[in-house]
């Protein structure tokens, strides 16, 4: 049997598409050696094929154009004949599209040439999607409920602030939960060619269905990850496991992008970061953000001040509609723990997060080539700022993340104080 096999999924019905392709042709250049084979699923505005690498050779199948790649059906149909055809000890499941929420500025387009009677259509955003690349969102159920909102104002929140993100973090775990049981053993290795993926809340919801995760907090350039490094390196190591394997996967990315000839600033990108977690850490971090969101709520009038000041001093990372508002996790629990202003049991709390965030048996490699994310720890969060007219999400409470350490509450406890302040 085969030692590793890789499905990845590149869902680029988009303007990446080229992009796509180019990360195939990477993949088929890799010396694989006799243990390790790739299964590829490729979805763009032409249509749909499958490949199956092995042994220097690849068989390809064309799937006509009429495969949704937003369905998690796909997915899971797509993992499961990766199973029938490379049967293997590990697998990784790698996701390459376009990730993390909406752009804002084509969904209002598209909004605006619509009534409330009338919601934008699934199909509709599809369609335009192929054309400028705007289709930031795995998964069809996300979309759909979040553009059929009857209320105006309701799709103005999920449009503007990163909904489809949470939507999509709740759709992502029902599928790899699925694809856990055809399998038969969680997935080895789950990875995200896709920007803005490494959040806590995402982690948290693929636990018990993936070993190692790999992902990245900031906008991932296109050039993607190094697949013929990586996998020619496996080949030759195929006895690695799947720690192993994350962390050469964030050495051969920063290696890779250090050494690019490319000014990724003109892209509106710092640098490349990523990162790889051991994710049956996530519930002893679950426990710490835990406490630190009941010790915030606590007297939320009285850590303001020191809230809003570490806020303020942690990295963001977000598109360029500023939408997301994801900021890293142990920067703003470091920033917050060096206050005066904060209860000793806030201060032990968020002591804590950082602790485990520095870890390395939780966060099993994070690099970055940017020298102004010095000090970012690996995983990012929601943490929207109380300013102008930001909302809060409706739908983010439906993350497990959410419900189970509270940051919800936290974040409506932070916005009504500074409500209240003003």
């Amino acid at each position: 049997m085969t030692a590793w096999t890789w499905m990845i999924y590149v869902a680029t019905h988009s303007n990446v598409a080229g992009w796509g392709e180019k990360s195939i042709q990477n993949i088929k250049a890799a010396e694989l050696g006799d243990s390790v084979q790739v299964v590829i699923q490729q979805t763009t505005p032409e249509g749909t094929k499958r490949l199956h690498v092995k042994n220097g050779e690849t068989a390809e199948s064309d799937m006509g154009n009429e495969v949704d790649s937003g369905d998690a059906d796909t997915l899971i149909d797509f993992a499961k004949w990766g199973k029938e055809v490379a049967p293997a000890d590990k697998y990784a499941l790698v996701l390459w599209s376009h990730g993390s929420g909406w752009e804002p500025g084509e969904i209002q387009g598209i909004k605006l040439q619509k009534t409330v009677a009338e919601p934008v259509t699934v199909e509709e955003l599809s369609e335009r999607s192929a054309a400028d690349g705007r289709y930031n969102i795995f998964f069809t159920p996300s979309m759909r409920e979040i553009i059929e909102q009857e209320d105006s104002f309701e799709r103005d929140i999920a449009f503007d602030n990163g909904t489809g993100h949470s939507l999509d973090t709740v759709e992502l775990g029902k599928g790899l939960k699925r694809i856990k049981r055809s399998l038969k053993q969680p997935v080895d290795l789950l990875g995200m060619n896709a920007c803005l993926m490494a959040t806590v809340e995402l982690v948290y919801q693929v636990k018990g269905s993936a070993n190692v995760y790999v992902a990245s907090e900031e906008l991932m350039p296109a050039e993607s990850w190094p697949y013929t490094e990586i996998l020619t390196k496996l080949g030759k190591k195929p006895s690695m496991g799947s720690v192993e394997l994350g962390k050469l996967i964030v050495d051969e990315y920063t290696e890779f992008f250090k050494n690019l000839d490319v000014d990724l600033t003109e892209r509106g990108i710092d640098g490349a970061t990523l990162t790889a977690v051991k994710i049956d850490g996530i519930e002893q971090l679950a426990t710490a953000t835990t406490a630190l969101a009941d010790g915030l709520m606590a007297d939320m009038a009285g850590h303001l001040n020191a809230v809003w000041s570490a806020h303020r001093n942690t990295i963001q990372f977000q598109n360029n509609h500023q939408s997301y508002h994801l900021y890293d996790l142990g920067m703003f629990c470091s920033n917050l723990a060096q206050s005066e202003e904060i209860s000793a049991d806030v201060k032990t709390a968020a002591e804590s997060v950082v602790a485990i965030l520095n870890d390395d048996a939780f966060i099993l490699a994070e690099a970055h080539t940017a020298a102004a994310d010095d000090g970012i720890m690996g995983l990012t969060t929601y943490l929207m700022q109380p300013v102008g007219n930001n909302e809060l999400s409706q739908f983010y409470n439906r993350t497990e993340y959410a419900q189970v350490t509270g940051w919800d509450g936290f974040l409506q406890a932070y916005f009504e104080a500074v409500e209240d302040a003003e």
